[in-house]
């Protein structure tokens, strides 16, 4: 299982050495963020489940890393850990259950650039039934 082309190499050291790990997000729920082997830099592109499953088989546990949100929190940066924030309720259909944040402007279109556009927070069904219906051929893109 090879690493996607778009997350081959590091932002931070340019290495080739990138691997897929495990983290969670401000709500709670499991990402698998690229990571350098080399620095140890966690970029904000994400695996889907399936393609960290498969990596994981092929290459052992995924390595436990942090986001730099989770960074942001240890480092006192970020008012409240991530276990206690308070997620807002869903602004699709109100529902307070497994709350994720929506990238408007996805890193891997946007670059840096996109950490300047707003978010939205919606429950992991609506989430999932925005990127089907809006984006469908995302997890396609090369």
């Amino acid at each position: 299982m090879q690493i996607p082309e778009r997350a081959r190499s590091c932002p931070a050291c340019s290495g080739e050495s990138m691997a897929i790990g495990i983290s969670q997000n401000r709500a709670g729920a499991t990402i698998y963020p690229f990571f350098c082997l080399h620095c140890g830099e966690v970029t904000q592109q994400y695996a889907k489940k399936d393609v960290a499953e498969e990596y994981a088989r092929k290459h052992g546990s995924l390595a436990k890393v942090l986001t730099k949100t989770a960074m942001k929190v240890l480092r006192g940066e970020e008012p409240a850990t991530i276990e206690s924030r308070v997620m807002p309720p869903c602004e699709v259909c109100g529902s307070t259950e497994k709350i994720e944040e929506h990238h408007w402007a996805p890193f891997y279109l946007f670059g840096a650039e996109s950490e300047k556009w707003p978010t939205s927070f919606l429950c992991q069904k609506c989430h999932v039934r925005w990127h089907q219906t809006v984006t469908p051929n995302m997890g396609r893109r090369p």
